[in-house]
């Protein structure tokens, strides 16, 4: 079909809604499925105009179609930020996981300044709870304010009551 077909049918998806039509409009944001660009942004609106809307579990099979093709770091980061957001808002015990998977993501998309206050916010849930993966965490946050040259890598550092934790991320400087 043509290209004004294929945007009228993404309109008529975004209008009916539907989690069930998100595959089919997440392919269009696919550069090898959909060679026109205004066509795959218009997909990608109309995608995240329905998983704002989704439950996590949508939102996660979006993630996945984004982990599995080339190049679509962006909009996965934008995937895994509205994760966090619904389950920050409803409490999930799975928050504090997805707050470091947007870290971690942010890490290696070389933006550690932006990754250092979702992987503190992991830390203080996961330490709050005291979760075996918190220290874990803690070094990743750490990281994430050295990469980002920000001083307040020190001050938790020097905070750290772990010793083997405090010596790890001292051997950062070495």
């Amino acid at each position: 079909p043509d290209r004004g077909v294929r945007q009228a049918a993404i309109a008529a998806v975004g209008t009916l809604g539907g989690r069930d039509r998100l595959p089919a409009l997440l392919a269009r944001t696919d550069p090898a499925k959909e060679a026109d660009a205004a066509v795959r942004q218009q997909a990608w609106d109309v995608a995240m105009a329905l998983l704002a809307k989704a439950d996590p579990p949508a939102i996660r099979e979006a993630i996945a179609v984004c982990d599995a093709r080339e190049g679509a770091d962006a909009q996965r980061l934008r995937l895994l930020q509205m994760l966090a957001e619904k389950l920050a808002a409803a409490k999930d015990a799975a928050y504090p996981q997805a707050e470091r998977d947007l870290g971690r993501a942010l890490v290696k998309a070389n933006r550690p300044a932006e990754a250092e206050t979702h992987l503190a916010r992991a830390y203080e849930a996961l330490a709050g709870a005291q979760a075996p993966d918190a220290t874990d965490v803690w070094h990743e946050w750490v990281a994430a304010l050295l990469g980002a040259d920000d001083p307040r890598a020190l001050i938790a550092i020097a905070g750290q009551p772990d010793d083997a934790a405090y010596a790890k991320a001292m051997a950062a400087f070495e």
